[in-house]
């Protein structure tokens, strides 16, 4: 029997193209295919069709950094203020072991076309002291498994 040594979920490194950032956390890969329901119309029994696939937008979620995320923000502004047909960025998601650099395992899961949708920043509390966040939340238009 083989040996199962799974990586948990703070063994990955996100990288977006484009930015210098450590991401903490990636909501993941959410691939859905609508389905409808029909009937042959010769028995009464109902069947499942699978229709076309549609991709749920992913979040990403960084410690705020205040001197170096101006990047962040100012990458947020470059998105929103491209021309249509912007194709996005790609994000690659890298299992990794910290020894104490990051090795990689395995290959990594790419993401194609991220646009970011929402950003959100700077939420304060003088009464915590809980890590203030940057997010970014986006669509993709495809992914795939290296290999």
């Amino acid at each position: 029997m083989p040996l199962i040594d799974p990586v948990t979920r703070a063994d990955f490194l996100v990288i977006v193209q484009g930015l210098q950032s450590y991401w903490q956390s990636f909501s993941g890969v959410d691939d859905q295919s609508q389905t409808s329901v029909f009937s042959d119309g010769f028995d009464r029994r109902m069947y499942d069709r699978v229709g076309p696939r549609k991709l749920q937008p992913i979040t990403l979620t960084k410690g705020y950094d205040p001197d170096q995320d101006d990047a962040i923000v100012d990458f947020w502004n470059a998105q929103q203020s491209a021309p249509r047909g912007n194709q996005g960025v790609t994000v690659s998601v890298q299992a990794v072991q910290y020894l104490p650099d990051p090795q990689n395992l395995g290959t990594p899961v790419v993401l194609f076309g991220f646009r970011p949708t929402q950003f959100k920043g700077w939420e304060a509390d003088k009464t915590s002291q809980d890590t203030s966040l940057l997010t970014l939340v986006g669509v993709i238009s495809n992914w795939s498994k290296g290999r």
